[in-house]
């Protein structure tokens, strides 16, 4: 049933599907984040899990993830410094679950999501984005017309700076 995000089908059955992922990468030449050019060779190890279910109109969702990553041997030490300075190799998380239902038939739905993100878990602090919204469906999946709030929410940072540069980690 993860082909979509919506019971749009209003599956009479319910529907569950579990499933797990893991990628390992040898990253060559990658930018650390610094004010001057600092590149490194590094390994990535990430894995997920998610189950999804749909019965009726009524949808569900959820996954997590988990990313580590680690310089190759022989690194140099301006490029070991930066990596541990940023939190490169610290073990990184999120997760999110989310739900919808058709108010009405194949048309209208409610839907709900929550995240967890810790995308700088050297830097003390995580986000929460609580969101929700509503689905209108016109023609099916082929025109859709969303209408969704999400909040950004900081915890545990330690300024305002650490919450906004985890909001924004590429900047």
């Amino acid at each position: 049933p993860a082909l979509d995000e919506s019971d749009l089908d209003f599956s009479e059955k319910p529907k569950l599907s579990v499933g797990a992922a893991a990628m390992f990468a040898k990253r060559h030449d990658r930018h650390a984040p610094t004010s001057y050019p600092v590149f490194i060779d590094d390994r990535v190890l990430k894995a997920g899990l998610e189950i999804d279910f749909r019965w009726r109109g009524f949808s569900l969702e959820a996954e997590a993830f988990l990313r580590q990553a680690w310089l190759q041997t022989g690194a140099k030490a301006d490029a070991e410094t930066a990596f541990q300075q940023f939190g490169l190799g610290a073990l990184g998380k999120s997760a999110y679950v989310q739900t919808g239902y058709f108010v009405t038939k194949r048309k209208l739905e409610l839907t709900a999501r929550f995240d967890y993100v810790d995308v700088e878990p050297a830097t003390p602090g995580y986000i929460l984005r609580p969101a929700g919204g509503l689905n209108l469906f016109l023609q099916g999946y082929n025109v859709l017309v969303q209408l969704m709030y999400r909040a950004n929410i900081g915890r545990g940072f330690a300024n305002d700076l650490d919450f906004w540069r985890s909001l924004r980690p590429n900047d």
